[in-house]
């Protein structure tokens, strides 16, 4: 009887994941479609020979297809965070937030426009984040390769922050420390 329960369990967990992937990403996410279920590998322009820093991203379908989960880690876990986005109907825009192995969030919204997607996000604790309060960045997405390049607002003044531009490596990985 318990085999039969488990096996009944296993059944229904496959039918689960497999009406998961038939839901279809909410339209307002549909920029993310090529990039979904893909990790991708950059190295960030500031850094330097002696110290190199390489960023590992995936994207991932979350809750339903109703929002998109991002995670990634710099030099195999030295620094890395997770994101949601998903749709708010309300403000009429993608929201998101981002958490941090350093123990800082952020929140923000982004905005397509044309091929390129800005955002903008508010540090919740400043403090964790080198006196960080605020990041704005311009990112472009296609199958084959994303670009970032971002600014950082310290007390008034915006700072150039870091540079990348990602492609697809399927067999890198995101860890966490």
């Amino acid at each position: 009887m318990k085999r039969l329960g488990i096996v009944m369990l296993l059944g229904w967990s496959v039918l689960l994941a497999g009406a998961e992937e038939a839901r279809p990403l909410h339209e307002k996410l549909a920029l993310f479609a090529p990039i979904l279920g893909k990790t991708f590998s950059g190295e960030i322009k500031q850094s330097t020979a002696e110290q190199p820093m390489v960023d590992v991203v995936r994207y991932e379908r979350a809750l339903n297809g109703t929002a998109v989960r991002s995670f990634h880690s710099i030099n195999d876990g030295d620094y890395g965070g997770e994101t949601l986005m998903r749709w708010d109907d309300d403000a009429q825009k993608i929201v998101f937030h981002y958490f941090t192995t350093e123990g800082f969030m952020t929140s923000g919204h982004l905005e397509p426009r044309g091929d390129v997607l800005y955002s903008y996000e508010t540090v919740a604790n400043p403090e964790k984040a080198g006196g960080v309060t605020a990041v704005e960045a311009e990112t472009t997405i296609s199958a084959e390769e994303i670009t970032v390049k971002s600014w950082y607002l310290i007390g008034d003044e915006k700072i150039p922050g870091h540079t990348a531009v990602y492609h697809p490596a399927p067999e890198a990985k995101v860890n966490f420390r």
